[in-house]
């Protein structure tokens, strides 16, 4: 399908979608009373979330920190030192699993 005409239609989807959810009727109802087959509703719904996401995911940008000259000292209880490929990360002695998880994804994800 041509840029242009598959632009015009996602604003048309966007629109369609966005009337669906202010009307407060379920979306099956809502879809029913407006001749939307509900497969295609959903199908659009989630090709706009991702549209979305990638664009979110492409504007995100990374600022390079200045690391502290004492950063490098010993190990002390109340920090983690994580070393990522050339990185040095320091994390209070707090922090759980999952964000050290979250650091670690980021980092390998934005090199």
């Amino acid at each position: 399908m041509e840029k242009r005409a598959m632009a015009v239609r996602e604003e048309q989807w966007i629109q369609t979608i966005a009337a669906a959810k202010q009307s407060g009727q379920p979306i099956k109802v809502w879809c029913a009373e407006h001749g939307v087959p509900l497969s295609s509703f959903y199908k659009w719904q989630r090709k706009m979330r991702d549209s979305l996401l990638t664009k979110e995911k492409a504007e995100i940008q990374f600022q390079e920190l200045e690391v502290p000259q004492n950063i490098c000292g010993p190990a002390t209880s109340d920090r983690i030192l994580l070393h990522i490929q050339d990185i040095l990360v320091e994390l209070p002695a707090g922090v759980s699993a999952e964000q050290i998880s979250v650091v670690i994804r980021g980092i390998r994800h934005a090199g």
